[in-house]
Order: structure tokens, then C-alpha cells, then sequence
């Protein structure tokens, strides 16, 4: 797994805080911003179905609504 150090605004931020107070058990920041990166690359075509169809189920058992097509 590589670590990566990002910057977010503090709009995005703070939806993201929202988002995770909402949940009845909050997602780690890491695995919302990870399901958000997969689903974005999924659209776009970069996340092959393989580990798309992985990643779906991971972020699902962990109580993640995630639409990735």
C-alpha cells in the first residue's frame, strides 16, 4: 500500500467531517477518500473490473455506499 500526503480546501474538508458524523458507525478518513479516488478513477475508465468489483465489496462491508460502475 503507498502513502500518500495530500492537501484538501476546507470546503471538502468539511464535507467530509459531515459526511462521516452522519454515518451511524464513521468510516476512517482514509477509506472515504479512498472509496471517493475509486470511484472517480472507475468512471474515467483507469480502475480495472477486477479490483473495482473488489473494492465495491471492501468499501460495503465497511458500511460505505459506493456507486461504482
Amino acid at each position: 500500500m503507498k502513502r500518500a500526503s495530500i492537501s484538501i480546501s476546507d470546503v471538502v474538508a468539511d464535507a467530509i467531517e459531515a459526511y462521516r458524523h452522519d454515518q451511524e458507525l464513521p468510516p476512517s478518513l482514509t477509506a472515504v477518500a479512498e472509496a471517493a479516488l475509486a470511484e472517480y478513477l472507475s468512471q474515467r475508465g483507469y480502475l480495472y473490473p477486477a479490483l473495482l468489483e473488489a473494492y465495491t465489496l471492501i468499501f460495503r462491508r465497511l458500511g460505505i455506499p459506493i456507486a461504482l460502475s
